[in-house]
């Protein structure tokens, strides 16, 4: 599958597009996989793992572009999703991260992928007191621009998990987002891919990041129309979908 999502990226049809892909120690035939891409790639070799928020650190700290995007191992771009994503934030310069609806692929029994649904699509306002309310950002859309990712201080790599989430809250905070509108990735899901499918992970990892956001800044929640009754119901209704 790696070599699936890297030549996705590769094909978006776009220029001076740097891929930099970090081997974050892996045990299987990754090392060789990465080999056979040459110099279209740039590989970064991790000797020991320090968690995801390190790795895609120190991949930032590598890249020479304005404009960060992620891509996880397992997951795949679609033709155009940079291209797309680029001519937005060229018209509107005051945009900070751009994201964009994708599918949820499952993983059949018998070896293939089966799209489960779309996400992205809900009505409704993108912005901070949005974002808080609900993570409606995939990791996989995101085109962020790299002085702000450096603004705001980058992926916090004390997180265990959700330093994704917590990274576009501060920069949701900080500069305007924008949806891109139409489906330009695809996340596939499975039994041994990092998230998994634990919905209910899911739901601690937001009230695990939101419950530090408070902490941090007790009025939060009176500023984006919130209580606490309503922050402690939200994960209740997050759970039944």
């Amino acid at each position: 599958m790696v070599a699936q999502a890297i030549d996705s990226a590769l094909h978006q049809g776009v220029g001076g597009l740097e891929v930099i892909v970090v081997d974050d120690d892996s045990d299987d035939n990754t090392a060789a996989v990465l080999t056979s891409f040459g110099e279209r790639i740039r590989t970064l070799r991790l000797p020991r793992s320090q968690g995801v928020a390190h790795a895609r650190n120190r991949a930032i700290a590598l890249a020479r572009g304005r404009w960060l995007a992620f891509l996880d191992s397992d997951d795949l771009w679609l033709p155009g999703k940079l291209a797309a994503q680029l001519a937005v934030v060229d018209k509107d310069d005051s945009i900070a991260l751009c994201f964009c609806d994708y599918a949820v692929d499952d993983a059949t029994p018998e070896g293939q992928w089966r799209e489960s649904m779309i996400c992205g699509r809900r009505p409704g306002p993108r912005d901070f007191a949005a974002l808080f309310r609900r993570n409606f950002i995939g990791t996989l859309t995101v085109l962020l621009r790299r002085e702000c990712c450096l603004g705001v201080g980058g992926f916090d790599e004390t997180l265990h998990r959700g330093s994704d989430y917590d990274l576009w809250l501060r920069v949701a905070a900080a500069y305007p987002i924008h949806r891109l509108p139409g489906v330009y990735a695809r996340y596939r899901r499975h039994a041994d891919s990092l998230t998994g499918l634990d919905s209910q992970r899911d739901i601690e990892t937001w009230a695990d990041i939101t419950a530090s956001w408070i902490a941090r800044d007790p009025q939060l929640l009176a500023r984006i129309g919130w209580t606490e009754q309503d922050w402690r119901a939200s994960a209740h209704v997050l759970a039944e979908g």
